[in-house]
C-alpha cells in the first residue's frame, strides 16, 4: 500500500514555467525654477516665476508578446518576421509626486494690475481618488534594422489644482485666497509641457539575443506657464529593462 508521502511525490505537479517578460524600475524627475522680469509701462516691470518639481516611481512590466508592429505609424506593421512587440497585460501602480507653483505679477488684458498664482499638488487627499498608474507602454523590436523603440507610457495620478487672482488696483479686493480648481483625475507627469518626440519614443540599437536595454536619458521640456512664459524644465529618466527568464 502506497503511503501518503509516496502518493504526494508521484502526483506532485510540476512548477509553472516562468513567463518571459521585460521589466525594470522607472524613475522620472522633472525639475526647474526661475524668474523672468520684463520692463512694462506704468508698473515698471512684470514678473513671472515658476517652480516645477515632479517625481514618478514605479515598475514597468511588459509581459505580453506578439509578432508584428505595435506602434502606430510603423511601416509594414504586419510583418511578423521583422517585428516583435511587448506590451503590458495590465496597468502597473505608480507613485507620482507633484509640487508646482507659478506666479505672475503685471497687467491683465483689461489693463488692471494683478497678482496670479497657481499651485498643483499630487497626490491628492480627495475621497475616492484614483491611484497612480503606468499604462500603455510598448517596446517594439525591428529585427531588420537592429533597432528598438520604446513608446513611453502614460504616467498619471489624481491631482489638486488651485488658482488665485488678485486685482491690486481694486481697493475693495478680498484678501489673497486660493480657489480650488477642478481635481484632475488623470494628471500626467508631463502635463502642461511642450510635447517632445524624443520623449514620446525612445529609440536605440540592439543585437538579437540581448536581454538588457538601457533607456536612461535626459530631456529638456518647456513648461507652458499658464499666463506668459514657457519655462525650461530638466527631465531625467532612469530605466533599464531586462528580459527574464
Amino acid at each position: 500500500m502506497l503511503t501518503p508521502i509516496l502518493l504526494a511525490v508521484m502526483f506532485q505537479t510540476k512548477p509553472p514555467v516562468p513567463k518571459p517578460m521585460w521589466t525594470g524600475e522607472l524613475t522620472l524627475t522633472l525639475k526647474g525654477n526661475g524668474t523672468i522680469e520684463e520692463p512694462y509701462p506704468k508698473i515698471g516691470k512684470r514678473r513671472v516665476t515658476w517652480k516645477v518639481d515632479r517625481t514618478a516611481r514605479g515598475w514597468v512590466v511588459l509581459d505580453h508578446m506578439f509578432k508584428g508592429g505595435g506602434i502606430a505609424g510603423t511601416p509594414s506593421t504586419r510583418d511578423t518576421v521583422r517585428y516583435e512587440t511587448w506590451i503590458a497585460n495590465a496597468a502597473q501602480p505608480l507613485d507620482l509626486q507633484v509640487s508646482d507653483t507659478g506666479t505672475y505679477y503685471g497687467p491683465t488684458p483689461s489693463g488692471a494690475i494683478a497678482l496670479d498664482l497657481i499651485r498643483i499638488t499630487c497626490p491628492t487627499t480627495t475621497p475616492n481618488a484614483r491611484p497612480g498608474q503606468i499604462r500603455s507602454s510598448i517596446l517594439q523590436f525591428d529585427y531588420e534594422k537592429g533597432t528598438y523603440s520604446w513608446e513611453t507610457p502614460r504616467l498619471f495620478t489624481t491631482c489638486n489644482q488651485s488658482h488665485l487672482r488678485t486685482l491690486l488696483e481694486n481697493p475693495n479686493r478680498k484678501p489673497f485666497e486660493l480657489v480650488s480648481g477642478p481635481v484632475a483625475l488623470e494628471y500626467e507627469i508631463v502635463h502642461q509641457h511642450d510635447p517632445l518626440e524624443a520623449w514620446a519614443h525612445v529609440n536605440g540599437t540592439f543585437k538579437k539575443g540581448d536581454t538588457e536595454i538601457v533607456l536612461s536619458r535626459t530631456f529638456e521640456f518647456r513648461w507652458q506657464h499658464p499666463i506668459v512664459a514657457k519655462a525650461p524644465v530638466k527631465a531625467e529618466l532612469v530605466l533599464v529593462l531586462r528580459k527574464t527568464p
